[in-house]
């Protein structure tokens, strides 16, 4: 105990210092016993260059979870900020759950935005088997669907939209009215096609 340094705590300094210059420093509790760090903020760096440089790990049974909650900050999210902020400025970031399990994103809006100029830069993509869907689903909102304007939207300011599906199934559209517009002042300006 140190009850009157006021020394911050950084790299080789504190008012309370514990280090190995040379070697590891281990902490062990009793499995039923909790280990408590508290304090104005906590900082963890790892200075290895390896794989797994800092890691949390939960491996005593199913019942275990691991929880990253901030439940004070207001921050909203955008890029570089948020009230939990998970950020790789070099790298990229994977997310991978048991393929029988879910993965939960759930908040006020949820906004992907892709920065690379390539193909594919936003893929939805389901490959475990012919009893899959891909479902987009709003069953509250009741906008009419107009010119930009819709429950939902599909969207291409700059490009065409190419719909494909196998020549052995359907597309089926249906609701209230289907109204066909072409802008483009042009021969075949719309066209049904069986070929």
């Amino acid at each position: 105990v140190n009850s009157a340094g006021t020394t911050d705590g950084s790299e080789g300094a504190g008012a309370v210092l514990i280090e190995a210059t040379a070697g590891g420093i281990g902490v062990h509790a009793a499995d039923n016993k909790d280990i408590w760090v508290e304090g104005g903020r906590t900082h963890i760096t790892a200075n290895e260059n390896a794989s797994e440089a800092i890691k949390l790990h939960a491996d005593a049974g199913s019942a275990q979870t691991i929880q990253i909650l901030n439940d004070a900050g207001t921050v909203d999210g955008t890029e570089g900020a948020g009230a939990i902020d998970i950020e790789a400025t070099l790298g990229g970031i994977g997310i991978h759950a048991a393929d029988d399990k879910d993965i939960w994103i759930e908040g006020g809006r949820t906004v992907l935005t892709a920065n690379e100029d390539a193909a594919s830069a936003i893929k939805l993509h389901a490959d475990a088997g012919s009893s899959q869907t891909i479902q987009l689903q709003n069953d509250a909102g009741t906008t009419d669907g107009t010119d930009g304007a819709g429950s939902i939207l599909l969207a291409a300011d700059a490009g065409g939209i190419g719909l494909a599906w196998a020549d052995t199934k359907d597309l089926w559209a249906e609701g209230g009215r289907t109204v066909v517009v072409a802008n483009e002042d042009a021969a075949e300006a719309i066209k049904l096609h069986a070929d």
